[in-house]
């Protein structure tokens, strides 16, 4: 079943990379390697529910609120969820999605849809947000919002992937630039960022127009969001490593995407540099 899945990935990733969709990084960029560089990010110095709380409508503007799941059990295990492993929410985690949908409520921000990964544990925080915030609205369900395909160390323990993450540990500063970063992989059949990049960008191009006007909200994964906070970073000047910050369970990223097709990020919420 799994090598079934695996072509099923490979030939979407072939299909996305060769569309027109390229990645063109300002050649100088900051290598970001504090936590001041990291708050310094103004994705980062800006709240996302401050942000909120301030905004107007603007029929011009396609506004997608992105928030990672609540804390899994796989999380609190440590192990790679990924795309097959089915896990449910942890208490914590229950409790997370939870505060997240109090903190919209008062944000007084009008959603109008709701899209997420299929998995159980971004269905459940939707769920849980849609009850917090007393609305019954359907749930879109998107392949593309799917967590980083990890290949054969799909569900495996943090043992098991820690030879993955050591390699990724000592290869990845090696490489001379963003974009080199950016479509890495430690094996073959691991998904790069660019890869989760360019399926969400995709599914952010097919919504903008049928959104157009409105606020969305998306439930989805680590790798995806971190995947566009580098991408948005990158375009910005900055240089941010994968494994150099940590987004936690329920961190909100806020994309908006104008009439003209150019989307950013404009403010963020549990984004934090990785301190050793």
């Amino acid at each position: 079943m799994k090598c079934l899945f695996f072509i099923f990935v490979v030939f979407v990733t072939l299909v996305v990379n060769a569309s027109d969709t390229t990645l063109i990084f300002p050649e100088v960029q900051v290598l970001v390697k504090t936590e001041a560089q990291f708050n310094n990010i103004p994705t980062i110095a800006c709240s996302a529910f401050d942000y909120l709380k301030q905004i107007d409508e603007n029929k011009n503007i396609t506004r997608l609120i992105f928030v990672r799941h609540g804390e899994s059990k796989s999380n609190k295990e440590k192990s790679m969820a990924g795309r097959t492993l089915e896990t449910a929410l942890s208490d914590q985690g229950k409790k997370q999605a939870q505060e997240i949908g109090a903190a919209l409520e008062l944000s007084n921000i009008e959603i109008h849809a709701f899209f997420s990964s299929p998995t159980l544990r971004a269905l459940q925080t939707t769920k849980t947000i849609l009850s917090k915030l007393n609305l019954s609205f359907p749930i879109n369900q998107d392949e593309r919002l799917h967590e980083k395909w990890y290949g054969l160390y799909e569900g495996a323990t943090e043992n098991e992937y820690a030879p993955i993450k050591n390699k990724e540990e000592q290869e990845i500063p090696m490489l001379s630039t963003f974009a080199e970063k950016f479509a890495y992989k430690a094996v073959l059949n691991i998904e790069s960022m660019q890869e989760i990049y360019y399926r969400v960008d995709e599914f952010i191009r097919n919504i903008r127009l049928d959104q157009l006007g409105k606020n969305v909200l998306i439930t989805t994964h680590n790798g995806v969001m971190k995947s566009i906070f580098m991408a948005d970073s990158a375009f910005r000047g900055y240089d941010v490593e994968y494994r150099s910050f940590d987004l936690g369970n329920c961190s909100v990223i806020v994309l908006e995407v104008h009439d003209n097709g150019e989307l950013k990020i404009v403010a963020t919420d549990g984004l934090k540099f990785r301190t050793k």
